[in-house]
């Protein structure tokens, strides 16, 4: 055992209990200096590595160790175990992490070690991390993020983005600016055929958990009256078309979003719709969940729960859920910096062990979800405008709102077929609103869920309806913005 800045009086007093307990063999404490040769030495030699250290930004020392073990010791079982709040805690999978100041947490972490090593149970994926991590490896990333960093311009400027632990500097174009409400109900009070795609979480208000209580982040939280009634408002105008698209699952859904007749839904992330039900007392069908792809790979499931449990069980607050074509962690009740720390972890080790499955795995607001590849929100919007151009029904008006990463597939979408979809309709008007200001394929932004019910509220009242004439500055200003994002791209 190798202890930095040891405190004597402490491990005498430790040494003298154990040699009490179990006799003079079974610990011997010598004070000396080790060079490096000295110390590298008995990091090859040890079978087990322990840092339990109560604040640390990072130490290469438990790379040094794996990688000692690999090349000079290939037929010795190892373990590591790791503090918390170590800096390395969040870059490696494998190794077993204890609360350092928790005398249980780090029993159990000694006696997970112990049986690890018996079992000969060890991974060489933390070994191969830590040949990739060498300094010269993150000198030469560090200087390529340097020389891809250029001046703002008259067209861009730098956000601050709070990426999980990493805080980043991106760039944003200057055109994406605030949502003008004025301009956009203008807009949907002239149109004929209006085309609404909503995300739920993290977009639509919820319901209030009380005062006094501490909010979390969106776990199995309900929409509130005020939105189900203003949907419900909405979704009565013949001209409109509405659809909530959210990551939940079908069932969960239906519960909440169910007794709106005239609404559409998107479970899944769009694996799973129902389409809006105004003809339902004519069509059952319409009422009946169907999935967007009928053949997909869902056998990888199994792997990911065998792998998100251990992380469950540790992490109290979190749950894990298995829907129909993904896997889901929440953390969104746990201490979001332990959840931010785990949900890091888990994300790298889920990349190594499904690599070679059709899936992607996403990082997301308080839950890392795996996900059948080729499932996104984009293919359910893609999907039910294409059936739109089918029936000739194509549009004047399209939104989409949504706050996350899975809500850019949708924005990206109508970015991209903007030009295919007015050339069926050449008065479409396609609008994307992302909640926060943040880096976004979206045209707009909001500050938070309350402007979206702002917005809404806005559509059910028609303020735009009640002037006397089309606004047409308005009109051209987001005809010029449309433009200048063409430009752009």
């Amino acid at each position: 055992m190798i202890i930095h800045n040891p405190n004597m009086d402490t491990i005498n007093k430790i040494t003298k209990e154990i040699k009490d307990e179990f006799g003079d063999d079974v610990i011997d404490v010598k004070i000396m200096e080790l060079s490096y040769v000295e110390r590298l030495a008995l990091l090859a030699s040890a079978n087990c590595y322990v840092r339990t250290t109560k604040q640390e930004s990072f130490s290469m020392s438990v790379y040094e160790f794996l990688i000692l073990k690999k090349l000079y010791n290939k037929e010795s079982q190892s373990a590591c175990i790791i503090s918390e709040l170590s800096g390395v805690n969040t870059s490696l999978a494998n190794t077993i992490k204890v609360n350092p100041f928790d005398y249980n947490s780090l029993t159990k972490g000694l006696t997970d070690a112990y049986q690890q090593l018996s079992n000969k149970e060890f991974s060489d994926k933390d070994y191969l991390h830590a040949e990739k991590s060498s300094l010269k490896n993150w000198f030469y990333s560090f200087l390529k993020d340097i020389k891809n960093i250029k001046l703002s311009d008259e067209n861009t400027y730098y956000l601050g983005v709070d990426d999980t632990f990493n805080f980043k500097l991106k760039k944003i174009s200057s055109k994406f600016n605030k949502l003008n409400m004025d301009l956009i109900a203008n807009l949907y009070g002239q149109s004929f055929r209006r085309l609404i795609f909503l995300d739920f979480e993290g977009t639509l208000p919820t319901e209030d958990i009380g005062q006094g209580k501490v909010e979390k982040l969106f776990k199995d939280r309900k929409p509130s009256v005020e939105i189900l009634n203003l949907l419900t408002e909405l979704t009565n105008d013949k001209k409109n078309n509405v659809y909530i698209v959210a990551g939940k699952g079908a069932q969960q859904l239906g519960d909440w979003f169910g007794n709106i007749p005239n609404l559409g839904l998107s479970a899944e992330h769009g694996y799973l719709y129902r389409l809006n039900n105004k003809d339902k007392d004519k069509d059952k069908e319409k009422e009946k969940w169907k999935r967007i792809k009928d053949e997909i790979d869902i056998d990888w499931r199994k792997n990911c729960v065998e792998i998100l449990k251990p992380y469950t069980d540790r992490c109290e607050g979190s749950s894990l859920e298995v829907k129909e074509s993904s896997v889901v962690w929440q953390y969104s009740e746990c201490d979001q910096e332990l959840g931010k720390a785990f949900a890091s972890v888990i994300t790298s080790e889920l990349q190594v062990a499904l690599k070679k499955k059709d899936v992607k795995i996403f990082n997301g607001k308080g839950f890392v979800e795996v996900m059948a590849l080729g499932i996104n929100k984009g293919c359910f919007v893609s999907y039910i405008i294409k059936e739109k151009i089918k029936q000739k029904k194509v549009p004047d008006f399209i939104l989409c709102i949504g706050d996350d990463a899975s809500d850019e597939k949708m924005f990206k979408f109508l970015n991209k077929k903007k030009d295919i979809i007015k050339g069926f309709n050449q008065n479409a008007t396609l609008i994307s609103i992302t909640v926060g200001k943040k880096p976004s394929e979206a045209q707009f932004y909001v500050n938070n869920t309350k402007e979206v019910k702002d917005l809404i509220t806005k559509f059910t009242f028609k303020l735009a309806k009640s002037k006397s004439s089309f606004d047409i500055n308005m009109a051209a200003k987001v005809a010029q913005f449309q433009n200048e994002q063409e430009k752009e791209e």
